[in-house]
């Protein structure tokens, strides 16, 4: 306790604080939260620790504004705490990690700067982000000073000279760097081709580059030469100067077998050598090649962190091949250009990738095309801003050929419109668009190059499939995407088909098929044939044969029944063998469908068949789909299984605009049924739609949660009903639970403002949790109720099926489909509207605004893979060795040890925690002198870092025969849980004993292993068979093997922390080997990396409650009646209709003000810490002069007994009028 002295200090322990005496808080600036926070706090900390006072007495006397209120927001003890007040101020105002990084970046030394400052600078941003190493800070440090300095310091050379040189005839001052090698043993300029004719260059230090492997060394200059393969050097002794000859021929023949001629070649000015070339005939292929190399540079800058890191992308690799390709098969000579007239007809097109253009003669030649990436800048804007923008770009190309009569040819209504309006005057233009300022701008500038040149331009409105403009839209797709379709828009759902197609990205049919009374159908002598193909014992399939026969059935109605009726056919309804045997009926239905390569991919789930086939078109999807069809109604007659034609449907998927939402339906058939087709099909209870938006899912889900809702708000009324822990449970197991299903899927590939429409049902039932009103903001309400953001929430689930998918073992289908990495096609709506509006914050000197959603900082559409890897590597789990996952043995029960393992729980004499260590000592030494006496004694014990991360396990091994022990520790990883270090603990010691030397092993006939883990011992006590990680796995596997070899084996829980000499020991090894073993090495188990992806989103939960205005739980909030639970939360979150101002907003008062002090307007705050009128009321419970926040850091019935001191009870209303007279 705190106790003032004399002097003006006070007592902490043994250490005296001064806080008047020391300093004078005017010599610290005043901070508001606008300026550097890490940079104020630091020099005013120094001037604290300097002065001897305390910093967390000082520092909040001079903060102001927002600043002030960060810290006034904080508990009463986080107050006194400097460190707390720190990571608040941190917190709000400090660089994040993105903008700290960017900083860091982009920093460059500033004109009259200080090296010392710069590097200071560099150090501050790295370590708000985490920090750098001192090799990558110095590469910063070098990238940050002026170009000529810092390419002197990359060469190791010791500054730089100016050299002339003559070159036939020709004589040129170079730039050059002074080296002190001499690798000629005379003085001479290298460039790049010459350095490579001596054998390159070696990199000793980061600032000592050295000309091959050499020093200076002497040689006879006489005849001295340096013959390359695309120049040749000679050295003229007598003038000590070298003459340099440039060898083109290998260029002119490249250029040669394009139809290209060159000139002679030359040197410019500068010294750069130049080959003209003689433009006398067409290049078709440079249209559309120059975008798609722009591609494949921004997929490999995408994919690679440097320059020379190597890729072995599937889809870049796919690109690259498909470019090669088509260079081939291109004819690139046409000849000479026939341009004859003055006319030329445009056709333009533009898609959300590119922009093309075709120029075709009169006699319908083409003359000229091209196409251009849409940069990112433009890449949001809409596609009619991209064809007006082809549209100028054609006329312009039109005008560079001199000519005067132009047919413009678009495929935009709209765009022929404007164009067409603005050169007739029929109109003006109109638009809602938001670019229209910009639209104006391009149509004038068509117009006035019309009045410019003279031009007679005609607008042609025409179809997409003509010929020419075709071709312009090939420009637009196969030239922006290199030919690389493949994987869909999001590479999430769609599987991995339709390998390198054309721009339309290829499309995908889904077959759904459904039996008619599966299971009463099934021919049951053909079971039991397939239960023997399959090697079930012939005792088991009589079994079955003896369960199924003599089956019968009658109906009752009334006193009166039927004659009974024996079932020859089919499974018992309700059976829990029933689904087994089905499985085993139809198990063999894919056996001819897996059979060839082109095949199409098939989904088995119950009585539920799924074809999916992908290809370049909807007609290659049917041919590829028609076969399967055809081997399973073979199969359906062959096995005498019924299909329901009605429900048997079909679906397509493309993105293609002329074959989506069913304009182009493939025709394809099934046991002679031709099948329907279905816009919006249901498979595995999710609503699928032709684009894969899941707005259809999304909008049934809303229903089911809305009516799911009305059963909630049933039991949770104003004045009485449920507790909200107990509405809080019933809300995620009842309602959210519809949500959670295929949430992993559906949630994170849909786009926000359909996402949204769920995250509105959860606020109206976090309403009805917490008894909040409407006007309670959307944040600070979830927040309340305890609830995480549905995004957030499918964010989770995505990330677990993530980190379980990647555990199953190669060749699962699942695996393969998570595996593949199809390049990213459809940019992100919401990523690039906050990046227009970071850089609109940043234009204006604003700090820039927070994302709408975390996932708005991906560059392309969110889908599960996408989204799954990304969390998994912010949870810090991308670069961690997995464990697979705990596949089924199938060992059979007769095999199991039995007896010989036996797991103690409980103990004789039951003991709590909190009972004294003496006590529970006393019961487990009682307890384990029941057990028979051991031959080998194992204690083993496991340790977390908070019980999440950096574990480790230890046990101590007591061979009482041999009167030695023996110690073994391991790594638990570097995220883990408490229990998985016991299990690492117990699989350590089990294989220590397990590879003893056969002497030691043959004296060992009893084990006991003690551990103070009973849920360790619960998950193992369950069985091999019921062990879901493949660490209780492996512990089985331990014990199974020594009970084979003939050992008793008890596995006993004692209490820890009871003063018990083997448990203490192990729990020493068990902290010394999360501290010292490498845990990089130690796999992570999928609970783990659950429990770590849990963490994260828990902390961007919290994070997106900053709105809260009061975060910390009020003390006993849930011991209150359901009325003081709804109040109580209402005046956490601000707002009350208690309160007059949340009346007068909600139109109940007229004036807000007070009607007890009448001094200002009654909030929240005025109610509970201001109001003059209640100051007597108040200090009873909280004293004079109370603070909001730690009004509602108290007890919670202390609100609740002064608003009934006060009055305040029921909701404010002003009184009703004088009756008339």
């Amino acid at each position: 306790m705190d106790t003032p002295t004399e002097t003006g200090a006070v007592v902490q322990g043994s250490e005296q604080v001064r806080i008047g005496a020391g300093l004078d808080p005017r010599l610290i600036d005043e901070y508001d939260g606008s300026g550097d926070v890490v940079e104020w706090h630091t020099q005013a900390s120094l001037l604290c620790e300097y002065r001897g006072v305390s910093a967390a007495e000082v520092l909040p006397m001079r903060l102001k504004g927002g600043a002030f209120a960060v810290w006034s927001q904080l508990s009463a003890v986080d107050r006194r705490s400097a460190t707390a007040t720190r990571d608040a101020l941190f917190k709000a105002f400090a660089m994040d990690d993105f903008a700290a990084h960017t900083a860091f970046v982009a920093r460059r030394l500033e004109p009259g700067e200080s090296a010392d400052v710069f590097l200071a600078s560099l150090r501050r941003y790295a370590a708000l982000f985490g920090g750098v190493t001192d090799r990558q800070l110095v590469a910063a440090f070098v990238n940050g000073l002026p170009a000529s300095v810092a390419d002197t310091i990359r060469a190791g050379t010791s500054g730089t000279a100016k050299v002339t040189m003559e070159c036939q005839g020709k004589r040129v001052t170079l730039a050059a760097f002074v080296v002190p090698d001499r690798p000629l043993g005379v003085d001479m300029v290298l460039g790049m081709s010459g350095i490579t004719a001596l054998g390159g260059i070696s990199l000793r230090t980061p600032t000592d580059v050295r000309i091959c492997a050499a020093a200076a060394a002497e040689v006879d200059p006489q005849g001295l030469a340096l013959d390359a393969a695309d120049f040749s050097a000679r050295f003229e002794a007598q003038t000590g100067e070298w003459t340099v000859a440039w060898n083109a021929d290998h260029v002119v023949e490249h250029f040669a077998r394009y139809g290209l001629d060159c000139k002679p070649p030359e040197r410019a000015a500068e010294g750069a050598r130049l080959l003209g070339l003689r433009l006398v005939s067409h290049l078709p292929v440079v249209g559309w090649l120059r975008p798609a190399a722009a591609w494949l540079k921004r997929r490999v800058n995408a994919l690679t962190a440097g320059w020379d890191d190597p890729t072995e992308d599937v889809g870049l690799r796919g690109q690259v091949d498909h470019v090669v390709a088509r260079l081939n098969d291109s004819d690139p000579a046409r000849g000479p250009w026939r341009l004859k007239g003055d006319k030329l007809v445009v056709w333009t097109d533009a898609s959300s990738i590119a922009a093309g253009v075709v120029l075709e003669d009169p006699e319908g030649g083409v003359v000229e095309d091209a196409s251009w990436l849409r940069p990112e800048s433009k890449a949001a804007m809409h596609i009619n801003m991209a064809e007006l923008d082809a549209a100028l770009s054609g006329v312009n190309m039109a005008i560079a050929w001199g000519i005067t009569i132009i047919d413009l040819c678009t495929d935009s209504a709209t765009v022929h419109k404007w164009i067409d309006d603005a050169l007739t005057g029929r109109s003006h233009l109109r638009t809602k668009a938001h670019g229209e300022m910009l639209i104006r701008r391009r149509i004038d500038v068509i117009r006035q190059l019309v009045e410019e040149f003279n031009l007679r331009l005609t607008v042609v409105l025409r179809r997409a499939g003509d010929q020419h403009s075709a071709a312009a839209n090939e420009l637009t797709t196969k030239g922006g995407g290199g030919g690389g379709g493949g994987g869909g828009g999001g590479g999430g759902g769609g599987g991995g088909g339709g390998g390198g197609g054309g721009g339309g990205g290829g499309g995908a049919i889904l077959v759904l098929l459904d039996y008619a009374r599966a299971y009463d159908r099934v021919w049951r002598d053909a079971l039991y044939a397939k239960m023997r193909r399959l090697g079930v014992p012939g005792c088991a399939t009589r079994w079955i044969r003896a369960l199924l026969s003599d089956r019968r059935a009658r109906v009752r109605w009334g006193t009166t029944a039927s004659r009974w009726r024996v079932f020859q056919e089919g499974l018992p309804q309700g059976s829990v063998l029933a689904p087994l045997l089905w499985l085993i009926y139809c198990n063999d239905i894919d056996d001819q469908l897996r059979a060839g390569d082109s095949s199409p991919t098939v989904s088995l789930f119950a009585d539920d068949v799924a074809l999916l086939a992908t290809g370049r078109s909807l007609q290659e999807c049917a041919d590829r789909l028609q076969p399967a069809l055809d081997e399973v109604s073979r199969w359906v007659k062959t096995w005498k299984v019924q299909p329901s034609p009605s429900k048997c449907v079909m679906t397509t998927f493309t993105l293609d605009p002329k074959e989506c939402g069913g304009k182009v339906k493939p025709q394809l058939s099934f046991c002679d049924h031709p099948l329907g087709y279905e816009e919006t099909p249901t498979f595995l209870g999710l609503k699928l739609d032709c684009q894969l938006t899941f707005a259809a899912h999304i909008a049934a889900l809303r229903e089911k949660m809305a009516k799911r809702r009305a059963c909630l708000s049933a039991i949770a009324g104003r004045s009485y009903g449920s507790h909200r822990s107990t509405l809080r449970i019933a809300y995620k197991s009842y309602v959210r639970s519809l949500f959670d299903y295929g949430a992993a899927i559906y949630f994170t590939h849909a786009a926000p403002a359909v996402r949204e429409r769920l995250e509105v049902e959860q606020r109206k039932c976090a309403r009805l949790i917490t008894g909040c009103i409407k006007l309670t903001d959307k944040e600070t309400l979830v927040a309340e109720a305890g609830l995480p953001p549905l995004s957030l929430r499918a964010k989770e689930l995505a990330a677990g099926e993530y980190a379980r998918i990647v555990r199953l073992p190669p060749g699962d289908p699942a695996r393969n489909l998570l595996d593949k990495t199809p390049p990213p096609r459809l940019r992100y709506r919401a990523h690039e509207a906050w990046r227009r509006a970071v850089t609109s914050a940043e234009e204006a000197g604003l700090p820039p605004p927070p994302p709408a959603d975390e996932d708005a900082t991906l560059s392309f559409k969110p889908c599960f893979r996408r989204v799954g890897r990304w969390v998994c590597d912010r949870a810090g789990l991308s670069d961690l060795p997995v464990e697979p996952l705990a596949l089924y043995q199938g060992a059979p029960p007769w095999h199991h040890c039995g007896d010989a393992v036996r797991f103690v729980l409980d103990l004789p004499q039951p003991t709590r925690r909190t009972d004294l260590p003496e006590k529970r000592k006393e019961a487990a030494l009682a307890a384990l002198a029941l057990v028979p006496d051991p031959d080998c004694t194992i204690w083993s014990d496991g340790s977390a870092k908070e019980g999440t991360i950096q574990g480790g396990g230890g046990a101590i091994l007591e061979l009482h025969r041999e009167g030695r022990t023996i110690e073994c520790v391991a790594p638990a990883g570097r995220v883990c849980s408490s229990m998985r270090a016991e299990l690492v603990a117990m699989t350590e010691a089990l294989t220590c004993l397990h590879e003893l030397p056969a002497p030691s092993k043959a004296l060992i006939k009893r084990v006991l292993l003690c551990t103070d883990s009973r849920s360790g011992l619960q998950l193992l006590s369950r069985g091999p068979d019921d062990q879901q990680s493949a660490i209780g796995q492996r512990v089985w596997g331990l014990i199974d093997a020594l009970t084979a070899a003939g050992k008793d084996i008890t596995l006993h829980w004692v209490p820890g922390h009871a003063d018990l000499a083997g448990n203490e020991a192990a729990d020493r090894l068990a902290n010394q080997a999360a501290a010292d073993c490498a845990q990089e090495e130690a796999p992570i188990d999928l609970s783990s990396a659950r429990t770590a992806i849990r963490r994260w989103t828990s902390e961007l939960a919290s994070a997106r409650a900053q709105r809260h205005p009061h975060r910390e739980p009020t003390p006993s909030h849930d011991e209150l009646d359901r009325w003081g639970q709804a109040t109580l939360s209402q005046l956490r979150t601000g707002y009350c209709p208690l309160v007059r101002a949340t009346a007068h907003r909600l139109g109940l008062v007229e004036d807000p003000t007070c009607r007890a002090c009448g001094e200002e307007e009654e909030d929240v705050e005025h109610l509970l810490a201001g109001c003059p009128a209640h100051v007597a009321a108040r200090a009873g419970f909280w004293g004079h002069c109370p603070t909001l926040a730690e009004v509602l850091s108290g007890p919670a019935q202390h609100i609740i007994s002064y608003l009934k001191r006060v009055g305040r009870v029921q909701v404010a209303t002003d009184p009703p009028p004088p009756a008339a007279p």
